[in-house]
């Protein structure tokens, strides 16, 4: 009797993950019909939707439903759910000369799942102060950062199905101003019983708004210009406007083949419905000969308006050590008229 009242709780908590996901997916559907601008610019840290994990990137961005571990976290937190410790580390120069630096650790609690902690740091580098009656310099320069740190619980909730969630703390900075706020990402990934596909979805930055704050806001204004004799040089502070963070909602399939015992394939596709852009779908596949060397290419950002390029491609060797797993990737990323980009992430686990 026991074992068929866990059967029921089963199949009933995996129809509520399909019911939620499918009304994801309308809700997703009709905001995008609905949207007329693609809203570029007009959220604040677009950077927490960056993930350097080289295989992800390799293969177009669709690793909602294939990575795993910490590398995965940033693409799904539910990925937190593979039953290991890992630890992962990524840096690649950017586009603009921006510099970004991944790294994630996890550990397994048995039975009570998993936690893990993931942080990102980006590097502006200087730039020279520059004002309307000094445009090519004061003499003086800035510099800017980008840093978010989340924490992670995740674990299987059935035997095909994963949750995940994470509870992040997002800064900016630009020279002497700064702005942060909490937000929370939550990722669900169930290996459907229909020929063997995954099916994944989640959504990224639930949370508040950001507003600069420091004393570059302080400045000196005259009250009534149009009046001799009164102070024009009267402390006040600039009170700027709040930014949403750009929310975005992630959907993946993939399904495996397995050749034989030393040759398979992963076939991956992803939409995502990001809140600053418009949606569009990014396409990817691995190859693995021995579960040792793999061979990706992937294309991100199909049907997007304006995509500047999307191929990208990479490779990827794991070997056994010390009882332990090692992981090495490189991706290379075509971004068209910008500067092309090459990741170089390592993984850990054991």
């Amino acid at each position: 009797m026991k074992r068929e009242q866990k059967a029921l709780l089963l199949r009933f908590r995996e129809r509520l993950y399909f019911s939620i996901t499918l009304a994801l997916i309308l809700i997703s559907s009709l905001r995008a019909q609905e949207r007329q601008i693609s809203n570029a610019g007009a959220f604040a840290a677009p950077f927490t939707m960056i993930s350097i994990d080289a295989r992800g990137l390799a293969m177009g961005g669709a690793a909602t439903s294939v990575q795993s571990g910490i590398a995965g976290a940033i693409w799904n937190p539910s990925a937190l759910a593979e039953a290991q410790h890992s630890f992962f580390i990524s840096q690649a120069q950017w586009i603009a000369d921006i510099r970004i630096n991944q790294a994630g650790v996890n550990f397994t609690l048995g039975n009570m799942g998993n936690i893990g902690a993931y942080m990102t740091v980006l590097d502006y580098g200087e730039m020279k102060v520059r004002t309307v009656q000094k445009p090519e310099g004061t003499g003086e320069n800035f510099d800017a950062a980008d840093f978010s740190l989340a924490l992670y619980y995740a674990r299987n909730l059935t035997d095909r199905l994963k949750f995940g969630i994470a509870l992040k703390y997002i800064s900016q900075r630009i020279w002497h101003s700064s702005a942060a706020t909490a937000a929370f990402d939550i990722g669900t990934h169930f290996h459907t019983p229909l020929f063997g596909v995954d099916f994944a979805a989640s959504i990224s930055n639930f949370g508040g708004d950001m507003r600069l704050f420091g004393r570059d806001n302080r400045v000196r204004h005259d009250i009534d210009p149009v009046m001799t004799g009164n102070n024009d040089k009267i402390p006040a502070y600039l009170e700027l406007e709040s930014w949403p963070l750009p929310i975005l909602l992630r959907i993946g399939l993939s399904r495996r083949f397995h050749i034989s015992a030393q040759h398979s394939f992963i076939f991956a596709a992803d939409a995502d419905y990001p809140q600053d852009n418009y949606p569009s779908l990014n396409l990817g596949a691995e190859y693995a000969f021995r579960k040792m060397f793999f061979l990706r290419i992937g294309y991100r950002g199909a049907f997007l308006v304006d995509n500047l390029g999307g191929l990208s491609g990479g490779l990827g060797y794991d070997w056994r050590l010390a009882n332990m797993n090692w992981s090495v990737n490189v991706a290379a990323v075509y971004w068209g008229i910008l500067k092309n980009i090459t990741v170089l992430s390592f993984t850990l686990s054991w």
